[in-house]
């Protein structure tokens, strides 16, 4: 299986925040560091307009792309630029920006789909409180007595850090996740993404704190 990250620097929200130091090293090295010792990740490619991660201490192979796709484009056009450069039947995409994703966890959605009949993977975080959506509430009833929120339906987050989906699923469909797909469970600390400044600084209080 191969493993693929797009990165990019000019990010609005969080400027450069790929190379960002956190604990000491740059923000990529730590997922890099994890997919470099998963049991079924054969090649690590990175998608991007510059070789970023030069001095990374992982092996990788660089993919150019062209600058245009290092604008405000989506998922689906970066992962169509790079599907000719890939050539295993499962794909790993991931994200340099979750720096806390843990070896067991991909490799127990490695087996997920190459043994266990799913069609694609991705971790989620359960929220167990009050949920609303467009003006409603998501998971409990207004008109019914409001239970504790222990007792209540979860609502699952994907945290973004990365998918493992068939490369024939999203030629044939454009879909990173399948029609049955294997959902993993993680922590808030594993599944914490940055986006934002204040991510940053939870993500550099996590690791003072000694939680991932």
């Amino acid at each position: 299986m191969q493993a693929i990250t797009f990165i990019r620097l000019n990010s609005q929200r969080l400027p450069n925040k790929s190379i960002l130091p956190i604990g000491g090293i740059p923000l990529y090295e730590y997922s890099m560091n994890t997919m470099a010792k998963v049991k079924g990740i054969d090649e690590i490619l990175v998608n991007s307009s510059e070789d970023y991660l030069k001095r990374s201490d992982v092996n990788y192979r660089f993919i150019k792309r062209p600058k245009s796709l290092d604008g405000d484009v989506d998922f689906n056009e970066l992962m169509a630029n790079a599907i000719p450069h890939i050539d295993s039947e499962y794909i790993l995409f991931f994200c340099v920006t979750s720096p806390f994703l843990k070896q067991e966890t991909i490799e127990d959605m490695i087996d997920a789909v190459q043994n266990r009949g799913y069609d694609s993977a991705l971790p989620v975080v359960s929220i167990k409180n009050f949920c609303w959506y467009k003006q409603k509430p998501l998971n409990y009833d207004l008109s019914k007595n409001i239970p504790w929120t222990q007792h209540l339906e979860p609502v699952y987050v994907e945290s973004s850090g990365f998918y493992i989906f068939k490369k024939s699923l999203f030629e044939e469909t454009g879909r990173r996740i399948g029609f049955n797909p294997y959902l993993k469970e993680v922590d808030p600390f594993e599944g914490h993404d940055i986006d934002y400044e204040h991510d940053l600084h939870l993500a550099k209080s996590f690791l003072e704190a000694n939680l991932v």
